[in-house]
């Protein structure tokens, strides 16, 4: 029992206290249990049995590709003709490599039947002598023993069919054609950050409907491992006892074990390949499965041949790239290059002569473009790699038995195609090859690292920033592999098309790929193209409805559940219908300030032509709607609302065609004087241009009645409270900006599981809410009262603080500010611009210092400086949007921190140093002397050599710095 450890406890408490002595003895044909010894100590236990609930995996894992883990139904079987063996090179098992195995097989049973004490049963003893040893097998090519010798006597030494057919020997799993395969199931996980052959193939997992009719119905061909365990030590030779336990079950190919979700994996796993679950499960359980030819260790790697195109169409008959591939093939093995002349190469993966996978990769000629667009750097560094050792993976495919050997067929590969790395472009769905791509990558050294895999259920709720950028930074974490991410959003994945319907609530300057009311700065277009998040993570389409925190599962509006290990909240705040009633009119003026003062909501059904705008769902049906139902009718649109997005609707309603005369704003009233743009300057030029368009702009006005308290679908007509007077305007369509709250069936969710909530979800300085298992961010939250922080908002910031810096004017469309504060370092940004902007590199000046920015006060001081737009596109600012500039500044605040200063004191940190200058209102040569003392010590000489390896070792991007040898 000591073997058991820690686990004892668990199992005592599961399967009672004599558990291990009812294994033993309940051993029978279907059943069994083994030892594993070293030096006649038991280090290892297992227990097997050829019963299991098939029906049940099937219902909830995907076992499609492995035929349901059942043979084909002898009543349905069609007679195949005997093939004999593959001969010649094909076949790269020798007799003798065959007999060693025997033999180191045999020997290996004969040592632990010694060691237990047992008589060995396949020798021939003398007085304890071995005498004699024999090694027998049911497999033989008897048609070239027909063919050779004449058997026809002994009836070619075959058994009579019934049928009078020859009937082909029992053999394992057949390959080729028999498995229908698909592209994504050949992926194995260990090459999961080089391929995915589909955009959305082999990670998404799309939800399958298992039914009775559809699942396999021939006998099994499986066994389980219900119970395993293995001393540390030796825990690196589990796979040793794989080979008894098949031997166990001559008749099925398959070995499943189950382990909890949140249970580490050992190392006996690495010989299993894990299947995947379906969106429906409810199992708490990760199902693993080996294949007996999954242990065999003669594995070829070789170059492809024109003999091996049969087995490779065979292999690809069922795939959707199956002509791609065979054209690539034909390539290879006509000119060795494709048609734009690129060289080709094509191997093939073979187990005992067979052919089990290819692979298609030719020479990577982007490189420049790679290194420029890419952080592949993170994992490699180029200097250290020839030109002609890049690569690009065309094509990959393999049987899903030998998954669990990918790493090592590509290791393989890249020896035999004096590769060192190789690249994977994978486009979007439905784009050309010019759109955004994601790259795929691995290497000599990545084909070595193992990564732990991480199999709890962590599910994000609510696609916002927040969500997207947890994802993100598990998916691409180095070290780690979690294999069950999933997504819970009410229209599914946030994809963004560029049709025109993506283009509402968009301004003219924008482009159609980018959305200003929608558009994320963090989580463009290009950039959800170029991470292919949707590669890695299950995306389940709906509502939350509730949290039971102690079934751990979200229920969602459509009655279904998502079982959770770890939640995490990101639903973040969308529009609401505020409530309507004139009496809460005079409340809600009076706690307009209160950002977390409860609101009540507008709890009827939401009219047809009431609109609130809060993804890109919503903007698409609004397009669809008024160009249907009013841009060539009659009738005035009316927008509600005081945010920034007013103003984008506004333009996007007068690009659509309709006129400013029809469009209503109508700003509630706001305690607070900043406008959403805060800017005077800006607020003033689109007040102007609203009257230029002739829109009706109406101030302090209260929603109170809509269709005048009658019937509210559709809305007609709208009345407002203004200065105790009332504003009733006729409208066909109306817009709702009203505040960005919580919305109500996420609010009712989390106060029903008795999540702290105080105006927002209360989350500690580490997100965690008051469940250790549900974890939230984003708008939905904010922190406890005890950190005393709700006085932290922008509403804090003083303008009158620091200085302003400004150029061109907004009536000529070159308006740029910036302010700074006291310590001139950059704050805010504010531009207004008739040409498009380029947000990206305006937002890497934010916080940044104005010497950085090349003394910008002393230029702009001196009058050096007449357009900041222009002054931001030259040479020496390209250092700063360099996206490696922010590891550069993270590596230079660590020298600075490290650093010591020699004094009269001794030495000193240049924290120390300054902090004494500023108790001492030291004057300026106190300062001076300072510098003059850095620029003496060590630290002095470490940033100097940090920033110059920093533009060596970028010099490919920024060309335009000086660099020591070229002056």
């Amino acid at each position: 029992m000591h073997i058991f450890a820690e686990q004892i406890t668990p199992l005592v408490e599961s399967h009672g206290p004599y558990f291990l002595s009812e294994l033993i003895e309940a051993q029978d044909e279907e059943n069994h249990a083994a030892v594993c010894e070293n030096e006649g100590a038991v280090v290892g236990f297992v227990s097997v049995s050829g019963h299991m609930d098939l029906k049940l995996f099937n219902k909830w894992f995907e076992l499609e590709e492995f035929e349901g883990l059942r043979k084909e139904n002898p009543a349905h079987q069609e007679e195949k003709p005997e093939e004999p063996q593959p001969l010649g090179e094909e076949n790269n098992v020798t007799d003798a490599q065959q007999s060693d195995e025997a033999r180191e097989l045999v020997e290996s049973e004969l040592m632990a039947e010694e060691e237990s004490g047992n008589e060995p049963k396949d020798t021939s003893q003398n007085e304890g002598a071995v005498v004699g040893f024999v090694s027998v097998s049911g497999h033989m090519d008897l048609k070239l023993f027909n063919k050779w010798f004449e058997l026809e006597e002994f009836e070619g030494l075959r058994k009579e069919n019934p049928a009078h057919q020859e009937e082909k020997p029992e053999e394992p799993q057949p390959l080729g054609e028999e498995n229908n395969v698909t592209d994504a199931q050949h992926l194995s996980d260990e090459a999961r950050e080089l391929v995915e052959p589909e955009y959305a193939g082999s990670c998404i997992k799309d939800t399958v409907e298992c039914t009775e009719d559809s699942e396999p119905d021939g006998p099994p061909n499986a066994f389980c491992i219900q119970l395993f365990t293995m001393e540390k030590k030796f825990e690196m030779r589990s796979a040793d006892l794989l080979p008894y336990l098949f031997k166990l079950f001559l008749d099925r190919d398959f070995c499943v074990i189950s382990v909890p979700k949140l249970t580490p994996e050992f190392p006996l796993l690495q010989s299993f390949i894990r299947v995947t679950p379906r969106d429906t499960s409810t199992c708490s359980q990760e199902l693993y499965l080996c294949h007996r030819w999954g242990l065999i260790r003669t594995l070829k790697v070789r170059v492809a041949v024109s003999s091996d195109i049969p087995a490779i169409l065979s292999l690809t008959e069922s795939l959707s790239q199956q002509e791609s591939i065979s054209e690539d093939l034909d390539l290879f093995l006509q000119a060795r290059k494709d048609q734009n002349g690129t060289a080709l190469q094509a191997f093939v993966a073979q187990v005992e002569g067979r052919v089990v996978g290819l692979i298609i990769i030719k020479d990577e000629e982007d490189i420049e473009f790679v290194r420029a667009n890419f952080d592949v750097e993170r994992f490699m560094y180029f200097s250290h790699h020839q030109r002609e050792e890049h690569g690009r993976l065309c094509h990959f495919f393999l049987n899903p038995v030998f998954q669990h050997h990918t790493k090592y067929i590509f290791r393989e590969v890249l020896r035999l195609a004096h590769k060192s790395c190789l690249y994977y472009l994978l486009y979007p769905p439905h784009y050309s090859h010019k759109a955004p791509f994601a790259l795929y990558h691995t290497n000599r050294k990545l084909t070595m690292e193992p990564k732990v895999t991480v199999n709890a259920r962590i599910v994000v709720v609510g696609a916002s920033d927040t969500g997207l950028a947890f994802l993100e930074a598990l998916t691409f974490c180095p070290h780690l592999r979690f294999n069950n991410l999933t997504l819970i959003s009410t229209h599914g994945f946030p994809d963004r098309c560029s049709d025109d319907n993506m283009r509402f609530l968009a301004t003219s300057d924008v482009t159609l790929m980018q959305d200003l009311f929608l558009h994320s700065h963090c989580y463009s277009d290009q950039d959800q193209a170029r991470l292919s998040l949707r590669s890695w993570i299950s995306v389940v389409t709906g509502k939350m409805k509730a949290i039971d925190r102690e079934a751990k599962h979200v229920e969602l509006m459509e009655n279904g559940k998502v079982q959770y290990d770890y939640l995490i909240l990101c639903t973040g705040l969308q529009y609401q219908m505020p409530s309507i009633t004139s009496t809460e009119a005079t409340t809600q003026k009076s706690n307009s300030m209160n950002p977390h003062q409860p609101r009540h909501r507008h709890r009827q059904p939401v009219p047809s032509n009431l609109f609130t705008l809060n993804d890109q769902h919503d903007c698409s049906h609004v397009h669809q709607w008024l160009m249907d139902n009013f841009v060539q009718l009659t009738g005035d649109a009316v927008l509600y609302g005081n945010t920034i997005n007013v103003f984008t609707c506004v333009e996007t309603l007068m690009r659509l065609g309709v006129s400013g005369r029809r469009i209503h704003v109508v700003h509630p009233p706001e305690d607070n004087i900043t406008s959403c743009f805060h800017n005077e300057s800006v607020e003033h030029a689109v007040k102007q241009a609203l009257e230029k368009e002739e829109v009706h702009v109406h101030h302090d006005c209260l929603l109170t009645q809509i269709n005048d308290g009658q019937h509210a679908d559709p809305v007609t007509s709208v009345s407002f409270t203004a200065d105790a007077q009332t504003l009733r305007l006729e409208c066909a369509v109306f817009f709702s900006f009203f505040r960005k709250t919580v919305d109500c069936d996420a609010f009712k969710a989390i106060n029903d599981a008795c999540l702290v909530f105080d105006g927002r979800l209360v989350i500690d300085s580490t997100f965690h809410t008051n469940d250790p298992s549900i974890y939230a961010a984003g708008p939905l939250t904010k922190y406890s009262r005890r950190y005393h922080a709700d006085q932290w908002s922008d509403s804090c910031f003083n303008s009158k603080e620091g200085r302003d810096i400004v150029t061109g004017r907004t009536e000529t469309g070159n308006y740029f500010h910036l302010h700074l504060s006291p310590h001139d370092v950059v704050e805010s940004i504010t531009c207004l611009s008739k040409n498009t902007l380029p947000v990206s590199n305006l937002l890497c000046l934010y916080r940044k210092h104005h010497l950085l920015l090349n003394h910008l006060c002393s230029r702009y001081d001196e009058g050096l400086i007449h357009d900041m737009y222009s002054y931001f596109r030259e040479n020496w600012c390209l250092a700063l949007y360099h996206d490696r500039f922010a590891d550069f500044e993270q590596e230079v605040r660590q020298i600075m921190d490290s650093a010591k200063l020699e004094g009269e004191n001794g030495s000193v940190s240049i924290q120390e140093a300054l902090q004494k200058i500023v108790d001492d209102k030291a004057e300026s040569d106190q300062s001076m002397s300072l510098s003059e003392v850095f620029q003496k010590s060590a630290a002095y000489s470490a940033l100097r050599k940090s920033v110059l390896d920093y533009l060596k070792y970028n010099r490919y991007h920024l060309t335009m710095y000086a660099r020591p040898g070229l002056l």
